[in-house]
């Protein structure tokens, strides 16, 4: 999938303050053709997998494992994360309590 030229994809916080160790640890993720865009726009890599049509290997930087867990659940089936496994562990905790 192409991005339009004039999306910004960046790690840098909006504040320009530098980045912490954790927000350096790369998040990396498949996330569905024609969704997440709000991901999209902040990643520092996005390639199309060619093992997965119709996904995208989207990598981008985080600091927080609890509220990154909680954003990312709130995709659902359109976004599989594939590491840290702290992430990813978190992530499925937050599904598998919002099926309880």
């Amino acid at each position: 999938m192409q991005l339009a030229a004039d999306v910004p994809r960046t790690a840098e916080r909006s504040n320009n303050a530098p980045l912490t160790e954790r927000e350096k640890e790369l998040l990396e993720r498949w996330v569905r053709q024609g969704a997440g865009y709000g991901l999209r726009r902040i990643a520092t890599t996005i390639e199309p997998d060619p093992q997965r049509p119709g996904w995208d290997l989207v990598e981008m930087s985080f600091s927080d494992v609890g509220w990154q867990g909680e954003h990312l659940a709130s995709f659902g089936a359109d976004v599989v994360v594939v590491e840290p496994a702290d992430l990813r562990d978190a992530v499925i905790g937050r599904l598998k309590g919002a099926m309880a």
